[in-house]
This record gives structure tokens, C-alpha cells and sequence, in this order.
């Protein structure tokens, strides 16, 4: 469905696979069965010129080995997985995005919260390609305020 999108000039594809996390599947199955078919997706859309935005929900810290042969042009990942390690799993060839938890902290922490939580998300992504996303979608009752504090500290750091 996105080479319509591609077609008419789309500058990037963002795929979106809440059903590949390792919180849903094992390690074994996302290998068996989501690998294959993400790996001909992406490459596909790749090879028409266009970057791939990958995100899976939930924690896939036992898989980002694989991700690897994915090969996205960005790996985001959720709350739930270690943004140091993501990074030196991944290396410098896929940029890092993430993953500040969108409930915990954007919809219900403090603006001081969200502010040390966005800085501690760059310190640990480290000197790398690196993308500040929310971990996940964000809640329509997240406070503007706290959207506001993430985007100036992200912007500032």
C-alpha cells in the first residue's frame, strides 16, 4: 500500500508493527514470520529511493540484532527498551529514535519530568544518529505544555 504514496512523491515511509513486539511474540516467531516479510517491505521501499521510518511497540531488546538485517533507515523504539544498548546493537547505519514513555511521563509527568527525561534519552543514545521521539503514540490528553517542554528541550539540547 505505500507505493501509491512513493508514486506521488511521499518523502518517507513510517511502518508501524505493534504486533512484532516482544511482548506479544517470541524471539523465535518474530524471526520465523515478521523478518522475511519486513525485510522484503523495507527493501522494496528502499530501493524505490525512499527512507523507512520502522517502529515496533514494546520491548525488543532480544530481537534488535535482527532489525539489523531489516535495515531501516530509523529504528524507533518504545519506552520499554534501553536506548544505550539499542545503539550499540544497531550501529551507525540505522538512526536511533525514541523513546521517551508517552503515558508515565508526557501525559502524567511534571514539565521538570519531561525535561530530565528528554535529557536523559540524549545522553543515552549518545554521539550517534539520533531521532527524539515519544516511545510510542501519545495519548490526545497529553498536556500541550508537556509536548511544548519536550520539543524546546529536544530542540536545545
Amino acid at each position: 500500500y505505500g507505493l501509491p504514496f512513493i508514486e506521488n512523491g511521499v518523502e518517507m515511509i513510517y511502518i508501524s508493527d505493534p504486533t512484532a513486539s516482544g511482548d506479544l511474540i517470541s524471539r523465535k516467531h518474530f524471526e520465523k514470520y515478521v523478518l522475511p516479510t519486513l525485510k522484503k517491505v523495507v527493501s522494496v521501499i528502499r530501493e524505490k529511493g525512499v527512507p523507512v521510518l520502522l517502529h515496533i511497540c514494546g520491548d525488543i531488546g532480544d530481537r534488535l540484532d535482527l532489525i539489523t538485517e531489516i535495515a531501516p533507515d530509523i529504528m524507533s523504539v518504545d519506552h520499554k527498551v534501553d536506548l544505550q544498548k539499542a545503539g550499540e546493537v544497531l550501529g551507525e547505519k540505522i538512526c536511533l529514535a525514541g523513546n521517551l514513555n508517552p503515558t508515565e511521563v508526557l501525559e502524567y509527568g511534571s514539565r521538570d519530568e519531561v525535561k530530565k527525561k528528554v535529557l536523559e534519552c540524549i545522553e543515552k543514545a549518545g554521539n550517534r544518529k539520533f531521532l527524539l521521539l515519544p516511545g510510542c503514540e501519545i495519548s490526545p490528553n497529553t498536556p500541550i505544555e508537556n509536548i511544548k517542554t519536550f520539543l524546546a528541550v529536544g530542540h536545545g539540547a
